[in-house]
């Protein structure tokens, strides 16, 4: 028993097999091409190195956010919402000065009210409320300008 890995209690072909009844639940749930795109971003985050915050659904399109240096975005802290390489996935883009800030932020508030222990999961709730507001900020973004609305504003 490996309590503090628990991981290492699953072999390689659970996992793949887990993977595999989740992809057949989404193309159940999902448009088959949505439901490839949500797959293909999860392999992304796989990798050992990439800059994927988060993945959500809104039932139509696969939204994954990421971090990029500062400069890429100029000025703005994020979300800038572009497409990604199909059409049913949308890219919102933050800058990593915002997410330094935000993790710092969430690490202050437990330390500031003594709640960083080691027994409660504070940090991480704290972080996954984060996360929600970046997802819901990205989701008002989509609202003010759809994605439908960006061809034509490339044409005029």
């Amino acid at each position: 028993m490996h309590a503090e890995e628990p991981w290492k209690e699953f072999d390689e072909e659970d996992i793949k097999s887990g993977a595999r009844k989740f992809g057949e639940e989404l193309r159940r749930k999902l448009s088959p091409e949505l439901a490839d795109e949500v797959m293909t971003q999860i392999e992304e985050i796989q990798n050992a190195w990439h800059n994927i915050i988060f993945l959500f659904i809104d039932n139509e399109r696969a939204i994954t956010g990421i971090h990029v240096p500062d400069e890429a975005l100029g000025e703005e802290e994020g979300p800038v919402l572009m497409r990604g390489a199909h059409p049913n996935h949308i890219i919102a883009a933050f800058s990593q000065s915002e997410i330094r800030k935000k993790i710092k932020g969430c690490d202050g508030i437990e330390i500031i009210t003594g709640l960083d222990d080691d027994r409660n999961d504070s940090s991480s709730d704290l972080w996954v409320h984060e996360l929600e507001l970046m997802s819901e900020a990205v989701m008002m973004k989509l609202k003010e300008n759809p994605p439908e609305q960006w061809e034509d504003l490339l044409k005029s």
